[in-house]
């Protein structure tokens, strides 16, 4: 669900390679939840505000990020080594987070309508640590659209122990199909089940919606012909029954399988770009580049806004334009100002400490090349002619040594001095 562009600008966005049928995804789901939230959930939450004679009723942007995160995760693993790739997700996620946690439990404490509920500093701390989860009866959302990061850390980690740590490394497939299983036998335990540590670790760590990110990964063993389509089918369509089967909601179900199809076309066929106006894709680009933080921005402080505004008297359809544009706003603030900045930081950071290894696979993954000979040392070429200033004159040949010349001075094979027999005669 993590931004993937590099800054908030309108126009660098314009020269990614990335096809542009996966900023169309990540920019129509999160207007989906923005819809979601404040057509629908926001005056179940607040039944003072207005209420609109549309409204959209389904859940299902929030689940198909995760499917997308699953998807890129496995893209980029692919390509980096698995600790370094870890530690990228959480400087992209955990920073952006913290702030927005901060930010909006402060403006829930000072600019709340009088009578909604606001945050404890103690409330806001447990929210930075994410223990929603682990003690729900105890710490309260401060957005309730935190529920997502959980399950993706936990499902970076144990890629991560996978791909770095384990001594068994099972085919990608057999892996996924055994988190499906997993997930299916732990879901009849969750529910019938009232012993707390096992609600602890199946809530705390997201299995509840596990097959999410699973069903992003099949989609990318898909797409790069790891495994075949059929394979894939199975994987996602098993996953989208545990989703029927969990959520209980079959509108929502169908409305995740239809958007998992649109990923799945997404990444096996060719990119939209052709069939959306050249002028609209500047502006998709930018909305999916700041996706993330809109994600983290817009419910809670959106409410407020809505709340507002509600008590000066302004029409439905100015709160739910207002929310949006709010999230947006802050959105691409929080993008700009503080997830970039300290992916930026971080990531210099991770290199100086823990530079990259040279990586000797081929393109895709797979076992190492094996090492070229190093090539022979070149012969010396010979001296180039001096260029600069006269030549040396050539030495002259030593004339030849008749038998009545004396013999030359020098030294023996022992180092003395030695000189021809007297009277030149050669012995």
């Amino acid at each position: 669900m993590s931004a993937l562009s590099a800054d908030g600008s309108l126009a660098r966005p314009a020269t990614s390679t990335r096809k542009l049928s996966w900023d169309v995804i990540r920019a129509g789901t999160m207007l989906m939840v923005m819809l979601y939230h404040s057509t629908y959930l926001g005056p179940v939450w607040h039944p003072e505000l207005a209420t609109l004679p549309l409204s959209f009723d389904y859940p299902v942007g929030a689940s198909t990020l995760l499917i997308v995160s699953g998807y890129f995760a496995a893209v980029s693993l692919q390509r980096r080594d698995p600790l370094r790739w870890w530690m990228g997700r959480l400087f992209r996620m955990l920073p952006a987070f913290w702030v927005a946690v901060l930010v909006t439990g402060y403006v829930m404490r000072t600019w709340s309508p009088p009578g909604w509920w606001t945050p404890t500093w103690e409330d806001i701390g447990a929210n930075m640590a994410m223990l929603w989860q682990w003690k729900p009866q105890k710490f309260v959302y401060v957005d309730a659209s935190y529920w997502t990061l959980p399950i993706q850390l936990s499902a970076f980690t144990m890629l991560l122990v996978v791909a770095r740590y384990s001594r068994i490394r099972p085919p990608a497939a057999v892996l996924l199909w055994t988190v499906l299983v997993l997930e299916a036998a732990l879901w009849p335990i969750r529910v019938h089940t009232e012993w707390e540590p096992f609600r602890m670790f199946h809530d705390g760590l997201g299995w509840h919606r596990m097959h999410l990110v699973v069903v992003g990964i099949a989609v990318f063993l898909v797409a790069r012909g790891r495994i075949g389509r059929t394979h894939g089918a199975a994987l996602v369509i098993v996953g989208m029954v545990l989703h029927g089967i969990q959520t209980d909601d079959t509108a929502t179900a169908i409305g995740v399988a239809l958007l998992t199809a649109a990923v799945w076309a997404a990444a096996v066929g060719p990119d939209w770009d052709r069939l959306i106006p050249a002028f609209l894709h500047p502006a998709i680009r930018w909305m999916a580049g700041i996706s993330y933080g809109v994600y983290l921005m817009q419910q809670s402080i959106g409410y407020i806004v809505m709340g507002r505004l509600n008590g000066a008297g302004a029409s439905p359809w100015i709160q739910v334009s207002a929310m949006l544009a709010t999230g947006v706003l802050l959105g691409w603030l929080l993008t700009a100002a503080v997830e970039r900045p300290a992916y930026d930081a971080l990531t210099r950071l991770r290199d100086r400490y823990l530079p990259p290894k040279k990586d000797t696979r081929p393109p895709g993954g797979g076992p190492k090349a094996p090492k070229s000979p190093q090539p022979s040392r070149p012969p010396k070429l010979p001296r180039l002619p001096r260029l600069l200033g006269p030549a040396k004159p050539p030495r002259p040949a030593r004339p030849p040594r008749g038998p009545d010349m004396p013999r030359p001075r020098g030294r023996d094979q022992e180092g003395r001095t030695r000189q021809g027999p007297p009277g030149g005669v050669a012995s």
